[in-house]
């Protein structure tokens, strides 16, 4: 299902439920029921299922209590300048539930210098062949900002090779684009 903007839906009167199809999406059918598991749940401090229920893909049984109005880049500007924290921002260009361009213009606005211009970024595919995985630009201040091509909302689901290279990099403090040889 790579390239899903969303996930298959099975009708809750079929299963009772919002589960998703194994046979349509397996890895998420895989990480309910990894979510669901005992053990699982007390290593992440979950309170048992008897008491909140079942974990179910984007279940919408959370009750908020307090409703955030305001932008949050003040925040993202706190953790970058006063916590030196690196920050990697990306959006999937397929995303029909929060467009891309709505996260660059307040990567954009936040008002860094660009420190590389906009410009694709690479993964290699399973024959070893460079494929663009998406556009990105880095501002100084170790923000970047990604685009992840033919992702939808769920980056991970969508495109995980992609996902997982960012990522690496990321945790790695690998730039998304090598320096030029």
């Amino acid at each position: 299902m790579v390239g899903a903007t969303h996930p298959i839906w099975v009708p809750s009167a079929q299963l009772g439920s919002s589960w998703l199809d194994p046979s349509l999406h397996g890895r998420n059918w895989q990480v309910a029921t990894w979510l669901n598991d005992r053990p699982v749940r007390q290593a992440l401090h979950a309170k048992p299922s008897a008491r909140i229920g079942r974990f179910t893909l984007c279940a919408d049984q959370l009750t908020y209590t307090k409703e955030h109005n305001g932008s949050m880049i003040p925040v993202h500007k706190m953790l970058i300048e006063e916590h030196g924290l690196r920050a990697l921002i990306y959006s999937g260009d397929h995303d029909m539930c929060v467009p891309h361009t709505g996260s660059e213009e307040w990567t954009a606005g936040m008002g860094y210098p660009v420190k590389h211009a906009w410009q694709p970024w690479f993964v290699q595919d399973h024959l070893q062949n460079s494929q663009v995985a998406g556009f990105t630009v880095a501002y100084e201040k170790d923000l970047t900002y990604a685009t992840i091509k033919g992702a939808g909302h769920m980056v991970p689901e969508t495109n995980p090779i992609s996902a997982f290279q960012m990522f690496k990099r990321f945790i790695f403090n690998e730039p998304l684009i090598p320096p030029a040889k």
